[in-house]
């Protein structure tokens, strides 16, 4: 197999959309709001699937961000509670971010051992602090 570094260039701003956890909504699998088709969407969860494993018969959540709820449209995601404890609406407020609590989420452990510089590029990286504007 020939390696290939992944694209670290960062992705476009001018229609990136923040959550509140300062990671990019758009870059997101979940994400069905501005700017992602169903067809970036679509190629962003094979990507996910391929790190991290997932049945794709099943379907994976949707959401239209942290103005409208999160991924459970209930406004209960971990990060919304711990900075409703601290008094501020947002983790990007916190004096603490970012920390332990303000990720995206994915799990832990990296499901295949063969990881293209693609699926480092769509499925990690967007979720690394920092790494494209997040």
């Amino acid at each position: 197999m020939v390696r290939k570094e992944p694209n670290r260039m960062p992705f476009p701003r001018e229609q990136a959309v923040y959550g509140g956890c300062g990671h990019r909504c758009d870059l997101c699998q979940h994400y069905i709001g501005g700017p992602n088709s169903e067809a970036f969407r679509a190629m962003l969860i094979e990507h996910v699937r391929r790190v991290y494993g997932g049945n794709p018969d099943e379907a994976v959540p949707t959401c239209l961000g942290c103005d409208h709820g999160g991924l459970d449209g209930k406004f209960n995601c971990y990060q919304m509670k711990c900075a409703a404890k601290q008094g501020i609406d947002k983790c990007v407020g916190c004096p603490n971010h970012p920390c332990e609590k303000a990720h995206a989420g994915l799990p832990p452990e990296i499901h295949t051992r063969t990881i293209t510089a693609d699926n480092v590029t769509w499925a990690i990286l967007p979720y690394v602090h920092e790494q494209y504007g997040n």
